[in-house]
């Protein structure tokens, strides 16, 4: 899993950077490209259950913004955004498929 250092902040703009890798550690441009957001106990927020990217590049970017980075608590939150789909692999001889979880925090406004 990897995990995003700087947080966002609630109901504010975020955007988090895919990039993916083959296994010797090449660059890739996937084939297809999902992605979800839920929160750590697994429940889709903002109905972000199976977002297409429908051109993917060698680097994708996924926006969230609002509902994706509301809080409900005074306290920091965490949420994971879970990436899948394919990529072709010439050493495998075909298409692979790959699924990453990027975990971030989001930090609450308070008053």
């Amino acid at each position: 899993m990897n995990v995003i250092q700087t947080p966002a902040e609630e109901r504010s703009s975020y955007f988090i950077t895919v990039e993916l890798f083959d296994e010797q550690g090449n660059k890739v441009t996937p084939a297809s490209l999902k992605w979800k957001l839920t929160d750590m106990a697994g429940n889709v927020v903002n109905n972000r259950s199976e977002v297409t990217v429908s051109n993917p590049a060698d680097a994708n970017v996924i926006a969230l913004s609002g509902n994706d980075l509301a809080v409900f608590e005074d306290a920091i939150t965490y949420r994971l955004v879970t990436v899948w789909g394919q990529y072709y692999s010439p050493s495998a001889g075909g298409n692979v498929d790959f699924r990453q979880q990027i975990k971030f925090a989001i930090r609450p406004m308070i008053g």
